[in-house]
């Protein structure tokens, strides 16, 4: 619904920018986590469309193994995206944990 209605919620008084959740809108278009899916690429091409038509700065959430990939923060820097908020809190616990289990379990071997 939000990416049928970007152009006026971009255009909204006060909204001075935006981020796309990728993984909000992946399950919202029925293909969750699937960030390479041709709907998931059509929709955030048409909300990046209306940012830069309504000049609000881009902004995107960055998650998974993608958040250690430099080049992932030179594409979306090269697409223009202004803000990138990288990781959440379960990807970053869910690491630290892991990295926790292998150390204990080094030292077991």
């Amino acid at each position: 619904m939000a990416v049928r209605n970007c152009d006026e919620i971009l255009s909204t008084e006060g909204v001075d920018t935006f981020v796309i959740g990728p993984v909000d809108l992946s399950i919202s278009l029925g293909i969750p986590m699937q960030f390479d899916h041709p709907k998931f690429k059509d929709a955030e091409r048409e909300v990046v469309r209306a940012a830069r038509a309504a000049q609000k700065p881009l902004g995107t959430c960055i998650y998974g193994g993608d958040m250690y990939n430099p080049d992932t923060y030179k594409r979306f820097l090269d697409e223009g995206f202004k803000l990138l908020l990288v990781g959440g809190d379960e990807w970053m616990l869910s690491s630290a944990c892991r990295k926790l289990v292998d150390c204990v379990g080094s030292v077991r071997k």
